[in-house]
């Protein structure tokens, strides 16, 4: 993952962190049923947000050139945000499984999720 944060603008690294919690807001949103869709939303903001902030903020305009590498920093950005949460996710998940195989189920909800 170390190597693929090279390959991303540091002016893009904010981006990680708002598709990051909107991808938690989407999640937590009791409206919002089809979870399975929040890396393609996630992707699609992505896109839109990474060729707004390369060609405005970042004053480098709207040329062919910047349209692919804003294209490859938003596919970069949205994977390394939607991989952060799989890492995030599966080791709550493989801390529960180390405690419930200690003691009971209802006692590692309460110890981890108090």
């Amino acid at each position: 993952m170390e190597n693929i944060l090279k390959l991303v603008h540091v002016e893009l690294f904010i981006l990680i962190a708002v598709l990051y919690c909107l991808g938690l807001f989407l999640k937590l949103n009791k409206g919002f049923k089809r979870e399975y869709t929040i890396p393609y939303i996630l992707y699609g903001i992505s896109l839109v947000l990474c060729q707004l902030y390369m060609s405005i903020v970042m004053d480098l305009g709207f040329g062919a050139d910047i349209i692919i590498t804003s294209f490859i920093q938003a596919t970069l950005i949205a994977a390394v945000a939607v991989f952060g949460n799989e890492l995030i996710k599966q080791g709550r998940v493989k801390k529960y499984d180390d405690v419930q195989t200690i003691i009971s189920p209802k006692k590692a909800n309460d110890i981890l999720y108090k």
